[in-house]
């Protein structure tokens, strides 16, 4: 592999102070690289420009995923960060990115047993990251034999997404996942258009059984 073409974004004082016995956390360059080339594995699902060919992370985006995937706590080597809150302008590839990281915390994130929930608040918002990630995955014939995946639904009406080798599954709620619910990934959907938290907090209440979930807010600004 080549060096990772990101790793100048990432000259910052928590890069010095890691060198510190008493600095409690690590970047780790190959732990985000995991996810980058991952990401760059997917494919578009959406525009005549695009479909076919494979997503190219923009830096900004490498930024995001570098600081979520790469910083690790010494002490146990589980991410140091659990949740991203990130204002995305209009047409920037918010569900995108959505998409492909429930994708990767459903099956890539060595989790057994993963679940992966993209929440919303209405029936509206519901497939717009939930069907991207189904779509992409409906093009990897190689992706779904190595994972054991399956897709429920169809193209015009995706289904759950299960994992039978892993025992995970990757869905879309509509107000809260049940009480049962045990999150790994919990992908909060236009937050700026939620009436209240009880979404959020829903989702970062049903992590506490696993050892490094992730709630991922992604949404445009609002004015509320």
């Amino acid at each position: 592999l080549t060096p990772c073409p990101y790793a100048t974004l990432f000259r910052s004082n928590d890069l010095a102070k890691q060198r510190l016995s008493n600095y409690p956390y690590r970047f780790d360059m190959r732990s985000a690289e995991l996810f980058c080339e991952f990401a760059e594995m997917m494919p578009h699902v959406k525009g005549k420009k695009w479909v076919g060919t494979n997503v190219i992370l923009e830096p900004w985006q490498c930024f995001i995923w570098c600081n979520i995937f790469g910083w690790l706590r010494k002490s146990d080597n589980l991410r140091r960060f659990r949740e991203l809150y990130a204002e995305i302008p209009r047409k920037n590839t918010k569900s995108m990115m959505g998409a492909i990281a429930g994708n990767y915390m459903f099956v890539a994130d060595d989790e057994p047993g993963a679940e992966v929930y993209s929440g919303v608040t209405t029936l509206k918002q519901a497939p717009e990251i939930f069907r991207p990630a189904w779509s992409m995955k409906s093009k990897l014939a190689e992706y779904l034999d190595s994972f054991g995946i399956e897709l429920g639904g169809t193209d015009k009406n995706p289904g759950n997404i299960y994992s039978m080798e892993s025992s995970s599954r990757f869905e879309a709620v509509v107000g809260q996942p049940g009480d049962g619910a045990s999150v790994h990934c919990g992908l909060v959907d236009e937050y700026h258009e939620h009436p209240n938290d009880t979404l959020f907090d829903c989702l970062s209440t049903g992590t506490g059984a696993r050892t490094q979930p992730l709630i991922l807010t992604l949404t445009t600004a609002g004015t509320d």
